[in-house]
Parts: structure tokens; sequence; C-alpha cells
């Protein structure tokens, strides 16, 4: 019985390098993008006047962008483990250069948001100072909007990928690249 159990978590398993990065990316965009949602439905609860639910869901927001900043960062390793292998397949590996670049940048932008976000967080604890957590709060808005943009792009970098270059398909039909 442990044997077929074992059998089954290995065919779960992909053999080839390059398919782990489609198991992990979906994590990082899905943590990362409900964060934001939240964070404005925080923004919205300050606006009605909803202060302790606004400071419970802002901080939940903070713990998910953490989680998807963790899962970004296994999605960025697995990438560079796919690169070579698909850089091997597909026409245009600049496509691959810049689908890396993004996610890079997204990373660092939602770095910052989250670190903003969280700075306001530790002065809203402290007490004083509540003068300034609306422009720290907006800076983190900011951040967090700039952050799903990049997002979106990388995704539509990656979509290229597979759906023009055939990236990562096996028997992929594959049409001779173009001089």
């Amino acid at each position: 019985m442990l044997n077929g159990i074992l059998d089954a978590v290995k065919s779960l398993i992909p053999a080839r390098v390059e398919l782990f990065h489609p198991l992990v990316v979906h994590f990082p965009v899905a943590l990362l993008m409900t964060a934001t949602g939240i964070w404005f439905l925080a923004i919205v609860a300050d606006g009605l006047q909803r202060d302790a639910f606004a400071k419970s869901i802002r901080r939940g927001s903070c713990l998910l962008m953490g989680l998807g900043l963790i899962a970004g960062l296994v999605a960025l390793k697995t990438g560079e483990l796919a690169e070579d292998t698909v850089n091997q397949i597909i026409c245009d590996p600049t496509i691959t250069k810049d689908h890396e670049e993004w996610a890079d940048w997204a990373m660092v932008i939602f770095s910052g948001g989250l670190a903003t976000a969280a700075g306001g967080e530790l002065i809203s604890m402290i007490g004083r100072f509540k003068s300034s957590l609306n422009p720290i709060r907006t800076i983190a808005s900011l951040g967090f909007i700039a952050g799903i943009a990049c997002l979106t792009w990388t995704g539509h970098l990656g979509g290229k990928l597979v759906y023009e270059q055939g990236a990562g398909v096996k028997n992929a039909q594959h049409e001779p690249c173009p001089n």
C-alpha cells in the first residue's frame, strides 16, 4: 500500500524541470492579486469609518502579500531552472528575458509596497503620527497598483512563451523559426 502511495506521489512530480515553473507560478499571482484587492477593501472600510475592520483586513492583506512574495521567489527560481530548456525550444529567447525582467520588477515593486504598508501599520500601532498614515497608505497603494501592472505584463509574456512559442509544451507542432 505504501508503495502505491509513493508511486502516486512520484507520478505528480514532473520529470521535466521546466514544468515546475507553471506548477508554482499561479500561487504568487493569486496571492498578490488577492492581497491587493483586500488592501483596497480596507481603504473603502476606512472611508466608511470601520476602523477596527479596516485595520484587521489591512494586516491580513500584508500577511497575504508576504506569502505571495515568498511564493514569488519560488516562482522566480523555478523560472530560472526552466530558462535554458525553454530557450532551446522557442524561436525568440528575448521573450524569456523580458518575462524574467518584468517578474523581477513585480517582485521589487510589491516588496516596496509591502515594506511601506507594514511601516504604516507599525506607525499605526504606536498610535502617534496619525496624520502621516494617509500618505504612507497612498504610496503603498500606488506600489500595489504598479505591482499588479508588472505582474499582468509578466503573465502576458508568459502566455506568449507558451501559446506562441510552444515553451514547455511536449510534442508541440513547431513551425520553423523565421531567419
